[in-house]
């Protein structure tokens, strides 16, 4: 008997995986937080969907601290710091998997520290932080899993406290409105 015939068609190939891990880190601005902006650092992981045209659903937990530079008053000076959780959810995409821009929506929490500074009041004053808005976050891939990544969002403030030294005298009044802008590196880890 003839041996079996093979066949020269490859076997398929296993399907590519359906989800994608990526870790964050940016360099970050964030309005609000200080009469002049606080800069800093975030780190984050998401997971989102491989994406398939314009539909690309995605969730980012992110950590952000930044520090404003110091408040000068005829009082006494004022230092202000942000440390917060953001929650960025991302649906819409527009673009190609080289370079593509997302429209997202975010969710931050976590506190505004204030602390007179050579001052006669040297008292310190916490604000929590929430905020609600939408934002738009831009990737360039560079190499393998290496991206570059741009993002900035607009936010309303759930709480908008002022800081003061003494009656009648304001250092901040925290905005009703809010921005931030961040970039850094992007790795996908699968």
């Amino acid at each position: 008997p003839a041996p079996p015939k093979r066949s020269s068609t490859p076997p398929p190939l296993a399907p590519a995986p359906r989800t994608r891990l990526a870790v964050t880190a940016a360099a970050n601005a964030e309005g609000a937080a200080a009469p002049t902006p606080a800069f800093g650092a975030t780190l984050g992981v998401e997971l989102g969907s491989q994406p398939s045209g314009i539909f690309a659903p995605s969730a980012r937990l992110s950590a952000i601290w930044a520090r404003a530079a110091v408040v000068e008053t005829s009082i006494g000076d004022a230092r202000f710091q942000v440390a917060l959780a953001r929650v960025l959810l991302c649906g819409l995409r527009a673009g190609a998997d080289q370079a593509n821009v997302r429209l997202c929506g975010l969710v931050d929490g976590g506190a505004l520290f204030g602390a007179g500074i050579n001052a006669r009041n040297q008292r310190s004053q916490n604000m929590p932080w929430l905020s609600l808005g939408v934002g738009l976050v831009g990737t360039l891939r560079l190499a393998g899993p290496l991206s570059l990544e741009l993002g900035a969002g607009a936010r309303g403030m759930v709480v908008h406290d002022s800081f003061i030294f003494a009656p009648g005298q304001s250092v901040h009044q925290v905005p009703v409105f809010a921005w931030n802008f961040w970039m850094g590196p992007v790795y996908r880890a699968w």
